[in-house]
């Protein structure tokens, strides 16, 4: 996967925040904090793609069973369906250098 690296980033962020009503995306804020934290510099792009794919994540999560099991990036052979496919179709889009954050 071309940007695998940052779907460990967000997982170690934590893919969401608390809400009140369930899980919501990361903040611009809390992914900043995450950045500094851990001394790491993001590509525009790349803070970009995290926060499309922790929204990602939530919309997924709020429309399927809780249950689902997690996507293991580094299994042999798998291929991503679901909850997975969304966030990697997401990561692996680009964002369109003319269209505003």
């Amino acid at each position: 996967m071309e940007a695998q690296h940052l779907l460990r980033m967000l997982e170690q962020m934590g893919w969401s925040e608390p809400g009140g009503f369930g899980p919501v995306p990361l903040s611009s804020r809390e992914i900043l904090a995450w950045c500094q934290g851990m001394a790491v510099c993001l590509e525009p792009w790349e803070f970009e793609l995290i926060r499309n794919a922790s929204r990602a994540y939530c919309r997924e999560a709020s429309a399927k069973d809780p249950r689902e099991p997690v996507f293991d990036a580094d299994a042999p052979g798998h291929k991503p369906t679901g909850l997975a496919a969304s966030l990697a179709a997401t990561l692996n889009r680009k964002p369109d250098p003319k269209k505003p954050s």
